[in-house]
């Protein structure tokens, strides 16, 4: 059991990805029944620096990507659509971005620390837990965030609270998201009416050169009938 644990520490402590370790440990503890006070504690406080890490960390090659994408989308969104189209945009958090695999590390760390039956664990666990809740909350009323973004700032915070047991700021973060939901379902049927506006714009134009496209088949087609001919007449004359 010590070596397991030796082994699997190591492992952390070379970056190994916190939700595999962790999920190697409950498998474990299935097999060897209980795990060791100290043992639980060193994994989850592992795990729990690992995801404060994370969160504030400069941006990565990935993520500086994903940015800049964002920005040239958007940019390209509202130079061919406007600003009607644009009007639900804003900036993009980068909890965004790294809110999936905190709530991997956390919800790893409240199993394991409830299965070896740890309560004062359990309860560190649970602090960040809400604490991240409450980041993505206000981050989901922020107006300078992007419409579509808030909402699902907000579904993160409904399973923030879910793990940190916080049923009564769930209950909140669940209500807003209903509400935000409604307004991303406005604002979709909005920017569709703009896309329609814009491609009955275009049509003129789409049709133009689909006649244009017609009208130069034609004339190829003369023109492979015409150089046929002349072939033909060419062979006959012995030229």
């Amino acid at each position: 059991m010590d070596n397991f644990f030796n082994r699997l520490l190591v492992r952390i402590s070379q970056r190994m990805p916190v939700k595999k370790a962790l999920l190697a440990v409950v498998l474990s503890s299935l097999a060897f029944a209980s795990l060791a006070e100290p043992e639980v504690e060193v994994i989850v406080r592992a795990a729990l620096a690992r995801e404060l890490l994370l969160m504030i960390r400069p941006m990565n090659e990935f993520e500086r990507r994903f940015m800049s994408t964002k920005e040239n989308s958007d940019a390209l969104a509202a130079s061919q659509l406007g600003d009607a189209y644009m009007k639900d945009e804003g900036r993009v958090p980068i909890e965004f971005v790294r809110a999936p695999t905190s709530l991997d590390i956390i919800n790893g760390a409240a199993n394991l620390s409830t299965q070896a039956r740890e309560d004062e664990l359990r309860k560190i666990v649970n602090e960040r837990a809400v604490s991240r809740g409450d980041r993505m909350m206000a981050l989901g009323f922020d107006p300078t965030v992007g419409l579509f973004f808030r909402e699902s700032l907000m579904r993160h915070a409904i399973e923030y609270y879910r793990i940190g047991e916080a049923m009564q700021k769930q209950s909140v973060a669940e209500n807003e998201r209903r509400i935000l939901g409604q307004q991303v379902k406005r604002a979709e049927g909005d920017r569709l009416m703009v896309i329609k506006e814009y491609q009955s714009k275009l049509q003129p134009m789409i049709d133009e050169m689909q006649r244009g496209g017609r009208i130069n088949l034609k004339n190829d087609a003369e023109k492979r009938a015409f150089s046929e001919e002349a072939d033909a007449l060419e062979d006959e004359l012995d030229f």
